[in-house]
């Protein structure tokens, strides 16, 4: 999303080695600098700044076919695993394994928190330190929620630093079990 890339944009000419591996299928944003992309299959978009690195995968180059490339890629996605490809966290694992990154930061409770946690319960010792970003209302919408609580709690109780988007979520967190450091922006 575009919160992402901003933030994303406020590192990207600090000189540090970035790598973004998604949780869920996307498209590279042409906001994208200076970063490592980690994935099996890219939409590349026109005007991609050249700094964007694939450390793997096929980009598709498609210009004005990109959402028939869109759908196709979405389909695939799909049906991939039925034929072998390995689940999403047991890539990040390898990732995680491979570049031995400082840190890791997630940006979403659910679809990042789950895939980072999972890495981590695979990984074991060794994981670097985890900082998961509050995103929107993730805290106050699922974490309240009957279907989703359970999983806000995983994540929060092995995650190492929140930073959250707002002092409403402080109160939340505690208490769906975070007990680690607060990243609170001044």
């Amino acid at each position: 999303g575009t919160l992402f890339v901003r933030n994303l944009a406020m590192v990207a000419d600090l000189g540090w080695d970035l790598h973004f591996f998604p949780c869920k299928e996307t498209n590279l944003h042409p906001g994208f600098r200076n970063v490592t992309v980690h994935d099996d299959w890219w939409i590349r978009p026109e005007g991609l700044h050249p700094s964007v690195r694939l450390a793997r995968g096929v980009p598709l180059c498609l210009g004005r076919h990109e959402d028939l490339a869109n759908r196709a890629l979405r389909r695939l996605r799909e049906v991939a695993p039925v034929v072998g490809q390995p689940d999403r966290a047991a890539r990040l694992a390898a990732v995680i394994r491979r570049v031995r990154p400082d840190l890791v930061h997630g940006y979403e409770l659910l679809m990042a928190g789950e895939l980072i946690r999972s890495a981590r319960a695979a990984i074991g010792a060794g994981f670097p330190p985890w900082i998961m970003s509050t995103w929107g209302s993730d805290l106050n919408l699922y974490g309240q929620h009957p279907d989703h609580a359970h999983r806000v709690r995983a994540v929060l109780e092995a995650c190492d630093y929140v930073r959250p988007e707002a002092n409403r979520d402080l109160g939340q967190a505690a208490a769906l079990g975070f007990r680690g450091e607060w990243l609170i922006p001044r």
